[in-house]
């Protein structure tokens, strides 16, 4: 993997830097690795910011946690029931997201994403953002190997369309084998606060 984009750290060493954002563009499909839920909630923070500002439906599933620390932090300066309101923003929590049990990771991914697609004809917005803390998906998929399989299968499928992903992962609930193999499904990486492109896409 190489940086593609670099750390700031604060001139005073007393606080860690904002989140650098990958460059979001139609297709995009970034996985963000965190170890903490604040680190996860900044993350999301950063990434919903953009979003809003860019005037695109930002749309996210948490699967632990409260979506509520969320929606303070966009609060401070956002009108937070304005967006949500609109169609512009929304929460939701993990029974809400769309799971398929009984397919196999690429036909899950195969359904999930013409869910997305009829939800782009009714918003309206010219382009939409996904995100999922994703983490609470491995038991569904007793085998990474289906795991992979959905993430590379909407990989492919977003090209080029005006749509992008982010599937976030808590880093302490995987293997050394399921990182890098994630790693190396998504054209983008994000951790620690380092956009990394990966170098086999």
């Amino acid at each position: 993997m190489r940086p593609a984009t670099t750390r700031r750290s604060d001139s005073t060493g007393s606080s860690p830097a904002r989140p650098r954002l990958p460059e979001i563009g139609a297709g995009r499909h970034i996985v963000a690795l965190y170890s903490r839920l604040a680190e996860r909630d900044a993350m999301l923070d950063r990434y919903l910011r953009d979003g809003l500002a860019h005037d695109h439906s930002c749309t996210i599933y948490l699967t632990r946690g409260t979506s509520q620390a969320v929606l303070d932090r966009l609060s401070i300066d956002l009108d937070i029931h304005s967006n949500r309101s609109s169609g512009r923003l929304a929460l939701c929590q993990a029974p809400d997201w769309p799971s398929a049990r009984d397919q196999s990771g690429p036909a899950a991914a195969s359904t999930f994403w013409e869910r997305v697609i009829a939800n782009r004809v009714q918003d309206g917005y010219a382009f939409q953002r996904y995100s999922v803390d994703a983490t609470a998906w491995l038991p569904d998929y007793g085998e990474a190997d289906e795991l992979l399989g959905f993430e590379a299968q909407l990989t492919t499928l977003a090209i080029g369309q005006p749509i992008a992903f982010m599937f976030l992962y808590d880093v302490s609930d995987l293997d050394g084998r399921l990182v890098v193999e994630l790693a190396r499904t998504h054209p983008m990486v994000w951790v620690d606060g380092v956009a990394l492109a990966n170098p086999y896409s």
